[in-house]
């Protein structure tokens, strides 16, 4: 996209004269503009990187922290949860000391490697027990006691050290004793994990100021330097915050960041730190790359002025001098130039235009004099043009006098076609042609006229005569149509006496057909009624046979029903059995006391079994019972029912002998009805075919009368025709005789052999009268 340049009026306002009148100042003022502009630019970026940089450096050290502090909160429940486990052991309820280290070195070797040693000592003194390791500190935190609350509670001790490592204590309380466990951990292995990078380490101080986690062992237990500043107050209070120059000490040269995350469910404080160099290493570099990006852009545009913008300026002020020589009228001043760039172009462009302005000054002077003798030919044409106008005007005045006589009915009249002028001789040779045709036109229209009114009369005469044929015509064809007009309505009378009679054959027919229908249907139900009730029979034998097999089982079922009642009641003795055998056994293991708990209880689950067991046994009496009462009320309804179907088959027997005879009747009275409807079809048709040939009797008839109705009223109308044409006629008679005597108004010449005579004789002056009429200023007649 091309920018658009600003003028030298538009940069008047706001530019000083000086500046517009040089190049160079022009491109020094926008070095300085640019100048300024990349600086601000520059400035603005280093500030926003700056910024975003901060803020990429505190969110990564503070995700960081509470990552850590994420990680040992884990580790915190993990190793609580681990010694709760511990506890609840039932190892530790047994008075035997080596036991519980027997299984205290077993469980150590499957424990985490941070875990030293694994203790089990009083809650209330800390006397060890039984332990894993080889000595015990002599004074732990624990060694005087510590109270969970509950059994559920973990006891955390502070830091200390072991064997000069850092360790912690977690203890849990063994239930229904005065004994716990104690599981020690190594703070050094769990410092080992933490995130190291270059110059970023990690500690865990207590809310107190205390360093308990750090990689370096040495500074575990030390006082944390950066404990007064609010960032660790704050993440005291269960904030995550950021410190941005943190103190460390007198053993710390370097200036360092810190992150502080509180641990979940301890009074501990993860700091994470890092040099500030390190941290925002990425924002010096940015700083100081963009510094030399603006400082390489300056040197870059002083390059360009040197090179580019102050040899043009010198180059465009000598083509200026060069320029004002021209303008004074030295058309021979110096324009080479070595410069092949777009100054080089500019000089060639100026030469060209100089060698231009020569071939136009020559050409100029070639024009005036060139001018100067179509001047002196112009003078001359003018002069003859002037006569030659003067010449035409008399011509048009002559034809446009015998025009006029044309105009006014003079026909005879024709115009000069010998002249000088060529236009004026075909004008003169069109309008003799055009008035030769008009004069030959008047005559035939004449004699046309002549010929209508002659015509006309005989036409007239003979249309008479035609009118008086047509009335006569039209009153033969009114006598024809009042004729056809009786004849169609005695052939409707007889039509509907034959429509009526045939609609009686039709109804008697139809009755037939029902009544054969009705028969033919009577005859498939009646053999229909038979099958099925031969079919009845059949299923009603069927019926027999299951209702005596059905007998048989409902007897096999009351027999089976009464061995179930005989084992329902042996299940019932031996729930009684198990119930008294329980009882026994619940008194057993009362005298055996707390040895006999867990017998107790296995007794008391099947004393309630054996009560489940009677009561369902009862339940199932019942149904027994119930049922045994249902399938001896079931024989007897089946005896019956046999019996009922036995009866049910002799008397479907007897039904289908009467379908039979009814069956027989029926067919008779179908053959019957049939003979009666072939009668009736064959009646029917014949008083239809009669009707049919009454109606198109009836229709020919009508046909009649309206032809004949159409041939008397275009009898009358061609009446009325002839009527209008022999108005016609009369009209036109008296047209044409109008036309003539206004054709005998025009003046004509002579006629020899059937031609129009052609008077070639230059134009002549004539009188105008009107020839005696009305004043309607025809000419008649030539002097």
């Amino acid at each position: 996209m091309e920018l658009p340049l600003l003028s030298d009026r538009q940069l008047s306002g706001f530019v000083p004269r000086a500046v517009r009148r040089s190049v160079l100042r022009k491109f020094l003022v926008v070095l300085a503009v640019v100048t300024v502009v990349i600086g601000g630019v520059g400035l603005y970026t280093v500030d926003r990187t700056a910024a975003e940089l901060d803020e990429d450096v505190q969110t990564d050290l503070t995700s960081v922290a509470e990552l850590q502090a994420t990680e040992i909160a884990e580790w915190h429940d993990e190793r609580s949860q681990l010694v709760r486990m511990l506890s609840q052991y039932q190892v530790f309820r047994q008075d035997d000391t080596d036991s519980v280290e027997a299984f205290l070195v077993a469980e150590r070797a499957k424990l985490p490697i941070d875990i030293r040693a694994v203790h089990y000592v009083e809650r209330d003194t800390g006397l060890v027990l039984g332990s894993t390791g080889q000595s015990v500190v002599s004074d732990p935190p624990w060694a005087n006691g510590f109270s969970v609350g509950t059994d559920d509670s973990v006891y955390v001790s502070s830091v200390y050290q072991r064997g000069g490592m850092p360790v912690i204590a977690f203890a849990s309380a063994v239930p229904g004793s005065d004994r716990g466990v104690v599981v020690v951990s190594d703070v050094a292995q769990v410092a080992d994990s933490f995130e190291q990078s270059t110059g970023r380490f990690t500690q865990v101080v207590a809310d107190d100021g205390t360093i308990t986690f750090s990689a370096e062992s040495s500074d575990v237990l030390l006082g944390y330097s950066g404990a007064e500043s609010s960032a660790f107050a704050s993440a005291v209070d269960g904030d995550t915050a950021f410190a941005s120059d943190v103190d460390l000490g007198a053993t710390v040269e370097e200036a360092h960041v810190a992150a502080y995350a509180p641990v979940d469910g301890t009074d501990w404080v993860v700091a994470v730190h890092t040099p500030t160099a390190v941290a925002y290493s990425l924002e010096t570099s940015i700083t100081r790359n963009i510094g030399a990006l603006i400082a390489v852009a300056l040197a870059g545009f002083l390059a360009v002025g040197l090179v580019v913008a102050r040899p043009t300026a010198r180059a465009l002020d000598r083509l200026s001098e060069r320029a004002r020589a021209l303008e004074a009228g030295d058309l021979d001043t110096d324009l080479d130039t070595e410069r092949i760039d777009e100054v080089g172009t500019l000089y060639a462009a100026f030469d060209g235009m100089r060698t231009s302005l020569k071939a136009r000054i020559v050409e100029a002077d070639r024009a005036t004099a060139e001018a100067t003798e179509q001047a002196e030919l112009a003078a001359a044409e003018r002069e003859q043009a002037t006569r030659r106008k003067r010449n035409l005007e008399a011509r048009a005045a002559e034809f446009g006098r015998a025009m006029g006589r044309c105009a006014q009915g003079d026909l005879t009249v024709r115009l000069d076609e010998e002249t000088d002028n060529d236009a004026l001789a075909t004008v003169a040779t069109a309008f003799n042609e055009m008035v030769d045709d008009l004069e030959a036109t008047v005559r035939e229209v004449r004699t046309f006229a002549d010929g209508v009114t002659d015509l006309s009369e005989q036409t007239a005469t003979s249309t008479d005569e035609i009118a008086r044929v047509g009335e006569d015509v039209s009153d033969s064809v009114q006598a024809i149509a009042d004729g056809a007009d009786r004849q169609h309505e005695n052939v409707d009378e007889v039509t509907s006496e034959m429509t009526g009679l045939s609609a009686t054959v039709q109804e008697i027919a139809a009755s037939a057909d029902e009544l054969a229908t009705l028969s033919a249907r009577a005859v498939d139900r009646g053999t229909e009624a038979n099958e099925l009730a031969t079919a009845a029979v059949d299923e009603m034998d069927d019926v027999e046979s299951s209702t005596e097999r059905t007998a048989a089982e409902i007897g096999r079922l009351e027999a089976e029903m009464g061995e179930v009642g005989e084992v329902a009641e042996l299940i019932d003795d031996i729930a009684a059995q198990t119930n008294l055998l329980a009882l026994n056994a619940s008194i057993e293991a009362a005298r055996a006391g707390e040895a006999g708990d867990g017998f107790a209880v296995v007794a008391t689950e099947i004393k309630a079994l054996a009560e489940q067991t009677a009561t369902a046994t009862g339940e199932i009496e019942t149904l027994v019972e119930g049922l045994q009462a249902t399938t001896t009320d079931a024989a007897e309804d089946m005896r019956e029912t046999r019996e009922r179907v036995a009866e049910g088959i002799d008397t479907v027997e007897a039904a289908l002998g009467a379908l039979d005879d009814v069956v027989d009747h029926l067919e008779d009275a179908d053959a019957g009805a049939r003979s009666i409807d072939d009668a009736t079809d064959e009646q029917a048709s014949a008083s239809q075919q009669v009707v049919v040939m009454a109606e198109e009797v009836a229709d020919i008839s009508e046909a009649t009368a309206d032809e004949s109705s159409t041939v008397a009223a275009a009898a009358e109308e061609q009446a009325a025709s002839l009527s209008e044409v022999s108005d016609g006629i009369d009209t036109l008679s008296r047209r044409a005789s109008d036309l003539r005597e206004l054709l005998s108004r025009f003046e004509v010449s002579a006629v020899g052999d059937g031609e129009v005579g052609r008077s070639r004789t230059p134009v002549a002056r004539t009188t105008h009268t009107d020839g005696g009429h009305d004043g309607d200023g025809f000419v008649f007649g030539r002097e």
